[in-house]
């Protein structure tokens, strides 16, 4: 993914899509430069071509892999839902994130945490970066999606943002969250385990810095 350079990451992006797999299941590595400015900008940006693309008998699934950074932060956000800003729930979300900073949601607000006095918590409102929402959110945000019984957020079929996660027993297993804002002070999602693309197998892009 690096071959292009940055400035052309995107167009790399569309010749993937377009030219090299039109069709079926294509999963490109996508943290080489930026992979929050991918799921953002880039993906608005190709909106059209991506969800134009061509099925195949295995459906056509697209996936964006972060392959690097904390699976949680990177797929639910780095901001944990709070019920209240009572301080006791302030503290439990700070002391999580190692005391110094933090980042906490509430209604769709955010704020930054961080420590005062002794024992206090000051709470900042902040405006929401795609880090603090996480990617599966942001790409909610641009294709949508639906809300399963329990209030997750499911992408609409065929999409996804994956992470290759190391599995000891079973080598690398790729997770498609169903999202929904994580709860302080452990981390609240679903996942289900989808196919994973090999590098060698058709409609992979896997090459990465």
């Amino acid at each position: 993914m690096c071959m292009g350079g940055s400035e052309d990451e995107i167009e790399t992006f569309r010749r993937l899509i377009t030219e090299v797999y039109p069709a079926g299941i294509v999963s490109i590595v996508s943290d080489t430069w930026d992979f929050f400015r991918v799921i953002t900008d880039y993906a608005a940006r190709l909106r059209e071509t991506i969800e134009s693309r061509r099925p195949d008998a295995r459906a056509t699934p697209r996936f964006f892999r972060p392959d690097s950074g904390d699976p949680v932060d990177i797929l639910t956000g780095e901001a944990i839902a709070v019920k209240s800003l009572a301080p006791e729930a302030l503290r439990a979300v700070l002391h999580s994130r190692g005391g110094n900073r933090a980042y906490a949601r509430l209604e769709g607000q955010f704020f930054e945490l961080r420590p005062e006095g002794e024992d206090g918590v000051r709470a900042t409102p902040a405006a929401a970066t795609p880090q603090m929402k996480g990617a599966v959110e942001c790409l909610w945000d641009i294709f949508g999606g639906s809300l399963s019984p329990r209030g997750y957020r499911l992408l609409n079929p065929g999409w996804a943002s994956s992470m290759a996660i190391p599995s000891p027993s079973r080598g690398l297993r790729t997770f498609c969250p169903a999202w929904r804002p994580r709860a302080s002070p452990a981390a609240t999602w679903s996942s289900a385990s989808v196919p994973t693309p090999t590098s060698t197998s058709p409609g992979t892009a896997s090459a990465g810095p």
